[in-house]
This record gives C-alpha cells, structure tokens and sequence, in this order.
C-alpha cells in the first residue's frame, strides 16, 4: 500500500469500525477504534483496538461507568479507551469522574454499582462537580 511505501506501519494506524461488520484486507490501517463495546462482539477484533465512550449530555454518570466498566472488563481489553463528547460539546465534569472510575474497576479492583454511587457521591462532592458542570453549561451558552 502507499503507506507501506512510506514507511508507515498499518499496525499502527488506527481506523473506524465499520458498521457492516466486514474486514476489508485492503482498507488502510490495522487498529480498529469501536464506538460500542457491543460492536466488538459482533465482530472478533483480530489486532489491537480501541474503546469509545460516548459522552453525551443526556447520559447519565452511571451509564457512562457501566460502559467503560464493560470495555475495561473485555477478555482482551482496548489498548485504551477515549471518551469523547460530541463536536463542540464540553463533556460534564460529572461525566468525566464516572469516566475515571470506569477505568479503575479491573477484574483484580472490581467496584458494583453501590460501589460506584457511593465512589461518585464522595468525588464529586470533593471535586464539585455540580459548579462546575454549571460552569461548563454557561461556557456552552456563551
């Protein structure tokens, strides 16, 4: 391919999967990035990949801890995992922390539900989440 020519290794060029489910051998790059953890059981990933947690506004905080939970607790879990708001959107700070503590539950580190309410509880009221989600809604306004 031209990025062989180049120098360029397909094992490290990251690319969308694709929602037909189909592995194309000559589609550019070999690291796939999946919007959705139940993508990647539909279609076994056969390199490295990457994880995606969306964060939109209407989702609530337990919603995006469950899904990055379920990323985190994969067989073979991503390389890593991006969370990522719509374009131009600011994610809630709220969403972040749920975010963060969806990355340390492990199968060695597991934390349930009651866990993460009460986790969550204690973070963001440490961290203030609520002015500062305010603060991001006012920021999206303007």
């Amino acid at each position: 391919t031209g990025l062989a020519q180049m120098g360029i290794d397909e094992n490290r060029v990251v690319r969308w999967h694709n929602k037909e489910n189909v592995y194309y051998s000559n589609r550019t790059g070999r690291v796939t990035q999946y919007a959705d953890p139940h993508d990647v059981s539909t279609f076994e990933p056969s390199s490295a990949f990457f994880g995606t947690v969306m964060l939109r506004e209407e989702v609530q905080p337990s919603e995006v801890f469950s899904v990055t939970k379920s990323w985190v607790d994969f067989s073979t879990p991503p390389v890593g995992l991006l969370a990522k708001s719509p374009d131009g959107v600011f994610p809630k700070f709220s969403h972040m922390v749920a975010f963060a503590l969806g990355l340390s539950s492990s199968q060695k580190m597991p934390i349930d539900r009651n866990e993460f309410h009460r986790d969550f509880e204690r973070l963001c009221k440490a961290l203030d989440c609520t002015t500062k989600d305010s603060l991001l809604r006012k920021a999206k306004e303007s």
